[in-house]
C-alpha cells in the first residue's frame, strides 16, 4: 500500500471535457443537415438546369437566353457543392471538438468567426450560432471554461 501525497497532482492537459462531446455532436448534426441541403441543391440544380433551358427555348427565347437559363441551374448545383464542402469542414471541427483537440478549437474559432462576420454583414439573425461557437472555442482555448485542450 502506497502512501498518499498531501499535494494534489495537477490535472493533465487535454482531458476530455463533457461539454465538448455535446457541442461537438451538435456541430456535426447541424453540419450533416448542411450536407443534406447541399446534396439536394446539387441534384436539383443539375435536374433543373435542363428544364430551365428547355422552358426558355419553348417560350421563344434565343439560344443565348436559353443557355443563361440553363446556367442558373448549374449555379444552384455549384452552390450545393460549396455547401457540402463547407459542411465537411464543420463535421471535421465537430469531431475535433468532441475529442477536445486543440486544432479543432483554433480552426473553429477562425471558421465560425468568419461565418459570424459574414452573417453580421448580411444582418442575418443566425449570427448567434457561429458567434456562440466562437466564444466557446476561445473560452476553451484559454482554459476559462474547462481544461485547456492539448
Amino acid at each position: 500500500m502506497g502512501t498518499q501525497s498531501p499535494y494534489p497532482r495537477p490535472q493533465p492537459q487535454g482531458v476530455p471535457f463533457a461539454a465538448d462531446k455535446v457541442i461537438g455532436i451538435i456541430i456535426m448534426v447541424l453540419a450533416a443537415c448542411g450536407v443534406i441541403l447541399g446534396i439536394m441543391l446539387t441534384a436539383g440544380g443539375g435536374l433543373f438546369s435542363e428544364a430551365f433551358e428547355q422552358a426558355a427555348a419553348q417560350e421563344g427565347a434565343t439560344a443565348e437566353e436559353a443557355a443563361v437559363a440553363g446556367m442558373m441551374g448549374i449555379g444552384v448545383a455549384l452552390a450545393g457543392v460549396l455547401i457540402i464542402v463547407m459542411s465537411g469542414v464543420s463535421i471535421a471541427i465537430g469531431w475535433g471538438v468532441m475529442k477536445s483537440a486543440r486544432w479543432a478549437f483554433i480552426l473553429g474559432a477562425v471558421w465560425y468567426g468568419i461565418g459570424a462576420l459574414l452573417n453580421l454583414v448580411t444582418l442575418n439573425p443566425v449570427v448567434v450560432i457561429p458567434a456562440a461557437l466562437v466564444v466557446y472555442c476561445i473560452l476553451r482555448l484559454n482554459g476559462t471554461w474547462g481544461p485547456k485542450p492539448a
